[in-house]
């Protein structure tokens, strides 16, 4: 018995981006400067984090490390990546696998660059079930509202 939570429609307090989600939001900001955003419940995780990307690196190899990072962050192993492009933004999309309270736990990702913002999109849950399409309907809901 999975507790449903309401997804409601959110918009960034900076006007960035706004995307639907269950749960209330949760902000933060990282020691490193990164926003980050969090919903959902301790069943499946939900999260936005942006960032300006460094001068001088490419989005490509920007991407791979955060990607790589996300997945290291929870000794998870990727099983899949592949380039995406949705509403004129190009990045990567990935899942990997990771275990957690002795399951198996989904990862699923989006990174991409939107003018001087590196954004990464995750969702992480237990595995099959509801994971992979709650991951899908967040990554369809997420739109970019401004590219600073």
């Amino acid at each position: 018995n999975l507790r449903r939570e309401v997804w409601t429609n959110f918009q960034s307090d900076d006007g960035l981006y706004k995307a639907e989600a269950p749960g209330a939001p949760r902000n933060s900001t990282l020691p490193d400067g990164t926003t980050q955003v969090l919903f959902g419940n301790d069943i499946r995780g939900f999260a936005v984090l942006y960032a300006s990307i460094p001068e001088g690196v490419s989005t490509q190899t920007y991407m791979e490390k955060l990607r790589d990072k996300t997945i290291g962050n929870v000794n998870g192993s990727i099983l899949s990546a592949s380039q995406f492009t949705d509403d004129g933004y190009s990045g990567i999309e990935f899942n990997a696998t990771f275990q957690a309270k002795g399951a198996t736990g989904d990862l699923f990702g989006r990174v991409y660059r939107a003018g001087t913002k590196g954004f990464l999109l995750l969702v992480s849950g237990p595995q099959g079930g509801r994971t992979a399409s709650d991951a899908g309907r967040f990554f369809r809901s997420f739109q970019i509202t401004t590219s600073k």
